[in-house]
């Protein structure tokens, strides 16, 4: 993995990334080469053990400690498939009028973020333009 960001996750589950970036709990003795550490909490209920586990990171490391995920409600604007869900999964959506959604147009892809309640989607939807 080129950007060198290791990923801290609360849990380990079968949606969980698996390489050599992406941790489970406590920070081993040793650590690869990185630039900064992101603490991932999916949950609002495990937010009391990412934020432990962000203050046990930071004392492992001098780079940058960053906590976030959908418990958080952060931003996902910037995400990068298979880095904070295993490659190849695929999640889908029944979209209702009661979502809340914004959009912009870039490089001919929409992206399209929806959320509803602690819950956020980043949809990538490809079109073409048709002239006539």
């Amino acid at each position: 993995m080129e950007n060198k960001i290791i990923r801290v996750f609360t849990h380990k589950t079968s949606y969980t990334p698996v390489d050599d970036y992406a941790f489970v709990g406590l920070p081993p003795l040793t650590l690869p080469e990185h630039k900064e550490v992101h603490v991932s909490c999916a949950f609002s209920w495990d937010k009391d053990k990412a934020e432990e586990l962000a203050f046990q990171w930071e004392g492992r490391t001098n780079k940058p400690v960053k906590l976030g995920g959908t418990a958080y409600k952060s931003p996902t604007w910037d995400f990068v498939p298979g880095m904070y869900v295993k490659r190849n999964i695929i999640f889908t959506t029944n979209i209702t009028a009661s979502f809340f959604y914004k959009s912009c147009i870039e490089e001919e892809r929409l992206y399209v973020q929806l959320q509803n309640g602690g819950v956020c989607f980043l949809l990538l939807v490809r079109f073409s333009y048709f002239t006539s």
